[in-house]
């Protein structure tokens, strides 16, 4: 089993975001969802799986 947690969208180029998450920084791809900056996203192997509410993410970040 793998948990994932939310890590905030910081950069965008071409088909590829760069996120962060508790100072990691994650990149991953944009082919199944496109976020915009900004947006608190879920990776998973190497690419942007889901897209989290801002209330949601930040809730969860504080209890991880």
């Amino acid at each position: 089993m793998c948990l994932a947690i939310p890590a905030k969208v910081v950069k965008i180029e071409k088909e590829e975001v760069l996120a962060e998450v508790k100072g990691q920084k994650i990149k991953a791809s944009t082919e199944l969802l496109k976020p915009k900056l900004g947006d608190y996203v879920l990776v998973y192997g190497g690419f942007v799986m889901d897209i989290v509410d801002k209330k949601q993410a930040k809730k969860i970040l504080e209890e991880a």
